[in-house]
């Protein structure tokens, strides 16, 4: 039997957020498969990109999951709204871009009703002008 991966066994994208400020809008890229045990966690989905948007006195954020791999059901798409409706309390504007695979509208509604206004695009242009209207 020779060294290395099996042929049999599929290879699992680590999950990376990629952090980053351009023009006073703090950036994050996601990718790989994002693990679900952080949404069973207690702590808030955005917490390193409210940190981030602190760190460079930012209030505006370009998440960019495109290249995300995300199995999130009924109770990850609540917390994920629940928890970028408390950025937006805090005065920090979100706008997310995703496949067109990956919306779902429960993510806006539970956003919206929790006094969140999270962008969702599948365009990052039209992402980045929404930002600009604020």
């Amino acid at each position: 039997m020779s060294a290395g991966r099996c042929r049999h066994c599929k290879e699992v994208p680590v999950y990376n957020e990629n952090i980053r400020c351009e023009d006073g809008v703090v950036c994050v890229q996601l990718s790989g498969t994002f693990p679900r045990e952080m949404i069973q966690s207690d702590k808030n989905l955005f917490t390193p990109l409210a940190d981030a948007c602190a760190a460079h006195d930012s209030t505006k954020a370009l998440v960019d999951a495109r290249d995300l791999r995300a199995d999130l059901a009924t109770t990850g798409l609540f917390q994920a709204g629940s928890d970028a409706a408390q950025l937006m309390r805090r005065g920090i504007r979100i706008a997310l871009v995703a496949r067109k695979e990956m919306l779902d509208p429960f993510f806006k509604k539970v956003s919206s009703n929790r006094g969140g206004d999270v962008g969702v695009f599948t365009d990052i242009d039209e992402a980045r002008q929404w930002l600009s209207r604020s």
